[in-house]
C-alpha cells in the first residue's frame, strides 16, 4: 500500500489510515 508522505507534525493521516485498515480488514473478515 502506497501513501503520500505525511507532513511533519501531521498525524491525521495515521489515524485515518488505521481506521481505514480496520474497516477494510473488518469487511473482509465478515464472510470468513
Amino acid at each position: 500500500m502506497l501513501h503520500p508522505a505525511p507532513t511533519q507534525g501531521d498525524t491525521t493521516w495515521f489515524t485515518h489510515d488505521r481506521f481505514g485498515m480496520f474497516i477494510h480488514w473488518g469487511l473482509y473478515a465478515l464472510p470468513a
